[in-house]
C-alpha cells in the first residue's frame, strides 16, 4: 500500500522520462542529472497532482510525464537566455498569434504536415534545437505546453479551438459569462503557454 505522501518508483521513472525528453533539447546548456533533479523536485512540490493523476491510468501518466518535461523545458529556456549572451537572431520565440494558429492542429495529426502561413512565419531561428523550426516541431512544442495546463484550461481551449472551434458569443453563452470574460480568459491562457514555451520575445514586452 502506498503512503499518502509517497512517490512511487513508477512515478519517479515517468518523471525521469519527461526530464530526459526535455534534456534532448538542452544538451550543452544543462545536465541530464539537473533535469532529473528538477523533475523530482516538481513531484515533491506537486504531490497533490501526482496523487490525483495516479488513479487516472495511462492518461494520468501522460499528464505527469508532460508536466515534468515542461518544467524542465522552462528551466532550459531560462538557462539558454542566461548563457548565450544572446544574439537575438539565434533565439526562437513563440507568440500568442503562433499558438492560436497552430493550436487546432494538436488534435488533428492529418493537418500536421500543412505548410505554414502568417503567424508561423513571423519568427524563425536557424539554431533552434527542434529540427529547423518546422511546423511539426512547433505543433509538438505547443501540444506539450497545452498538456501542462490545468484540466480546466485544457477544456476551455478545446471548446474554443478544436474542430474549428466555436464563436466567442456561443462559448460565452454556454459558460454563462460575457464575451469579454471569454476573451480575457483566452488571453491569460495564451500568456501561460507563451511562458511555458520560453517566454515572450523582447519586443513584445512592456
Amino acid at each position: 500500500m502506498v503512503e499518502d505522501d509517497a512517490i512511487t518508483v513508477n512515478e519517479l521513472k515517468i518523471a525521469k522520462q519527461g526530464a530526459m525528453s526535455a534534456y534532448r533539447s538542452g544538451r550543452g546548456i544543462v545536465t541530464a542529472d539537473d533535469m532529473v533533479g528538477e523533475a523530482n523536485l516538481w513531484l515533491v512540490k506537486h504531490i497533490d497532482k501526482v496523487h490525483l493523476w495516479r488513479d487516472q491510468g495511462r492518461h494520468g501518466q501522460n499528464k505527469l510525464r508532460n508536466a515534468c518535461r515542461q518544467r524542465c523545458l522552462t528551466i532550459i529556456a531560462r538557462e539558454r537566455k542566461k548563457q548565450s549572451g544572446l544574439q537575438q537572431g539565434d533565439i526562437f520565440y513563440y507568440t500568442a498569434a503562433m499558438i492560436r494558429e497552430l493550436l487546432p492542429d494538436i488534435w488533428d495529426e492529418d493537418d500536421w504536415t500543412n505548410t505554414g502561413n502568417s503567424a508561423t512565419d513571423e519568427v524563425r531561428s536557424p539554431s533552434r534545437p527542434s529540427e529547423g523550426n518546422n511546423r511539426l516541431a512547433m505543433i509538438a512544442d505547443i501540444r506539450s505546453a497545452f498538456y501542462s495546463l490545468s484540466e480546466k484550461d485544457q477544456h476551455f481551449l478545446e471548446d474554443y479551438y478544436r474542430d474549428g472551434g466555436v464563436a466567442t458569443d456561443v462559448l460565452a453563452a454556454s459558460l454563462e459569462v460575457s464575451e469579454r470574460t471569454v476573451k480575457r480568459r483566452d488571453d491569460r491562457i495564451m500568456e501561460k503557454m507563451v511562458e511555458r514555451l520560453g517566454g515572450a520575445p523582447p519586443w513584445a514586452r512592456q
